[in-house]
């Protein structure tokens, strides 16, 4: 197994091509609305109904009923777009949110506020700023560092300090507004006390203090039950998908258990909820390269599978979380219902629609636009050609492109990106001026499994009419120590105890570091865009 490396290079793609994402996303999401469970709340397991409904029919009711609300798949406070109607009532939405989202969609907050200039929009929610806490380091040797809190971008010192310049008769504090002001006089009797004049110098404070060293923030370090939280809220999206994909809450048996009397459920933790980390050489060098690969980057993505084998039919749930945060949830180990494979896919980066002068289109011309930004030209009522551009320059200001992504379009696109270098790694080294293209992707395939990595991407292309991704995160293919290829289970494989914990953490810094410099990267941008 290599070191993880990671090298940052340029993103170029189409606005056509958005437009395609945008189009078949709109039907994916619009197929996977449609699978429900028959309103049946997995919690409680009573059977739902509209609270429109019940407000208008209180007669008929004894009791309060159990109402039907939107629930977010994937947590709004994490900017997700999947919502069900059909899977938890309101009441049972209520308490999970209390005991698992709330925490859950806290420990990604040094994400999402970094970004959050860059999100697509919550459903609902505030907007209100959040501060954040970490380290600035000194040095790259990461051994001197400063404690630091974060806030609309700002870095400032938790503890403020000062620096004395007697050469040029100044002195720099390093606090925000507020603790400067505070910090001052007690600068000025500490200059007196040491025989200096506090008058003679010139005082100035620094309240940002980011390009001080290197920026470190809080992930794990100071949350209480950080992997008990993390599980839990895994698992939580994980029962929602597959609940909102139609499997019943007595099928995910690994994850819910029923109370026989009372019929309410619980959900379970232990021994169902492991990371993903590559394996295979194609998984490896996806992953290596996945923020100049996907084009959208970062994403979520959600994948329910079973996974037959000789002994055992299982049911999993793949989860995805900042193209990142990667873990495999088992929901039943015996499973007997029917075959499924349901993905969801969206991108929590905002898209900037490409300005156009429509006024400078020809006539003749203006259908391609009408095309391009898929306008309704039935609502048109006008008659002049004025009015049709006025009309057309209206509906390009409303246009919205989709945040749900067609998965299987946006990962054959990843794979058409790294086909190249792929093959010309496993026969093509002595085709000239080919170095380049071969560094690319990161990482050397081995000798040993050149002829696998041949037959994995054979089966995910043979059918050039239908890329299988199916095999996502479900398969991977290795050398056999015989000469052949071996099919392997990737989750399987991924909880296998024969892991070293050292493959483990590198893996994890190296997608972590992924997000990370994707993060200061847009940071950077942001700072010398024209204002």
């Amino acid at each position: 197994m290599g070191k993880w490396r990671y090298k940052k290079k340029s993103k170029m793609f189409t606005y056509r091509q958005r437009m395609e994402i945008d189009s078949l996303s709109k039907l994916i999401h619009c197929n996977m609305e449609q699978k429900t469970n028959n309103s049946i709340c997995y919690l409680c397991g009573n059977s739902m109904i509209s609270e429109e409904y019940y407000l208008s029919h209180k007669e008929e009711f004894k009791e309060t009923p159990c109402l039907l609300h939107d629930e977010h798949i994937i947590q709004n406070a994490l900017h997700g777009k999947l919502k069900s109607n059909s899977i938890l009532c309101k009441n049972c939405g209520t308490i999970l949110g209390d005991e698992i989202d709330s925490q859950f969609v806290l420990l990604f907050a040094p994400f999402i506020e970094r970004l959050k200039k860059f999100l697509i929009r919550k459903d609902h929610g505030s907007k209100n700023t959040i501060t954040l806490k970490g380290h600035l380091y000194k040095d790259e040797g990461l051994d001197e560092k400063i404690n630091v809190q974060i806030r609309e971008g700002k870095v400032s010192p938790i503890e403020p300090y000062y620096e004395v310049d007697e050469s040029e008769g100044k002195v720099i504090i390093y606090a925000n507004e507020k603790r400067a002001k505070q910090f001052k006089p007690i600068i000025q009797k500490e200059i007196l006390n040491k025989g200096g004049d506090p008058d003679s110098f010139e005082f100035n404070s620094k309240t940002d203090i980011q390009d001080e060293g290197i920026l470190g923030y809080f992930f794990t370090e100071g949350v209480a039950n950080f992997n008990e939280v993390f599980k839990k809220g895994f698992v939580k999206i994980a029962v929602d998908f597959a609940a909102h994909c139609g499997i019943s809450r007595e099928e995910m048996t690994q994850v819910i258990k029923i109370d026989d009397a009372t019929q309410m459920a619980k959900l379970k933790y232990d021994n169902c909820c492991f990371p993903f980390i590559s394996i295979g050489t194609i998984d490896t060098i996806i992953e290596l390269n996945r923020p100049d690969l996907e084009e959208l980057y970062p994403t979520h993505t959600v994948i329910l599978f079973n996974q037959k084998t000789e002994s055992r039919n299982r049911l999993y749930c793949y989860i995805d979380l900042f193209s990142t945060f990667q873990y495999y949830i088992l929901l039943n180990s015996n499973y007997k219902g029917k075959d499924i494979h349901e993905v969801f896919h969206q991108t929590i980066i905002k898209q900037e629609i490409p300005e156009i002068d429509v006024r400078r289109v020809r006539p003749k011309h203006l259908s391609i636009v009408i095309n391009e930004y898929d306008i309704d030209m039935t609502k048109y009522k006008g008659e002049t050609l004025s009015e049709i551009y006025d009309f057309i320059e209206k509906e390009i200001k409303n246009y919205k492109i989709s945040s749900i992504l067609e998965f299987k379009t946006e990962l054959k696109k990843m794979f058409d990106r790294i086909s190249l270098p792929m093959a010309l790694q496993v026969g093509g080294k002595d085709i000239p001026n080919t170095e380049e293209i071969i560094a690319s992707i990161n990482y050397e395939i081995p000798d040993s499994q050149k002829r696998s990595v041949i037959s994995e991407y054979h089966d995910y292309v043979k059918d050039e009419n239908n890329f299988n991704h199916q095999l996502f995160r479900n398969i991977f293919y290795e050398n056999d120590g015989d000469g052949d290829v071996e099919v392997m289970s990737s989750p399987i494989e991924c909880n296998s105890p024969t892991i070293p914990d050292e493959y483990r953490r590198e893996y994890c810094h190296m997608k972590f570091n992924q997000l990370n410099n994707f993060i200061i990267n847009k940071e950077k941008e942001s700072k010398l865009a024209p204002k």
